[in-house]
């Protein structure tokens, strides 16, 4: 199947990507929100269509997350920031509960809680634009989330560490 992301605004049909789904691609939502499509067998590149309106998803919600992987995203349609955030422990100061994401039966997660309780800081973030891209480095906590109706990136896993296999959230 071949997908077509037009563009919504000016000059009005324009093609922005022709982007073809392999057969065996099944689309799922991630825990954060997006509708994500593999476009590889290894999980390396994938397509993630962000929408506003909340999607279906597992019943866990980790918005703020981290990879294990670094990568690279495309935006192709709409815009996406991201903002980074630092958690340090203090019990005494204690709003989030760090965890580890593990899989549980079919397609969701189970949060295992690790660690001292404590506080997120906001560090910084990136807003990025149709046709322009980001990158993100492993290992560090994030939130993301569509500043438009509909988003549609192209993310390439770029480095992924092998000696770690979960995820915090």
């Amino acid at each position: 199947m071949t997908l077509k992301i037009r563009c919504v605004g000016e000059p009005r049909d324009e093609i922005m990507e022709e982007i073809i789904i392999p057969r065996w691609s099944v689309p799922r939502v991630h825990p954060n929100g997006p509708i994500q499509l593999d476009l590889s067998q290894d999980k390396s590149t994938r397509l993630h269509v962000w929408l506003q309106e909340p999607v279906a998803r597992q019943t866990v919600h980790t918005p703020v997350h981290d990879h294990r992987f670094d990568y690279t995203s495309l935006v192709l349609l709409g815009g996406l920031i991201s903002k980074k955030y630092v958690f340090f422990p203090d019990s005494s100061k204690a709003e989030y509960q760090e965890h580890v994401a593990m899989n549980a039966e079919g397609n969701e997660t189970k949060l295992v809680p690790v660690g001292e309780p404590g506080y997120l800081i906001e560090t910084g973030g990136i807003e990025t634009w149709r046709g322009h891209s980001y990158s993100w480095s492993a290992w560090v906590l994030h939130y993301a989330y569509p500043l438009t109706p509909m988003a549609v990136t192209l993310m390439t896993k770029t480095w992924t560490d092998t000696t770690v296999l979960l995820p915090r959230v």
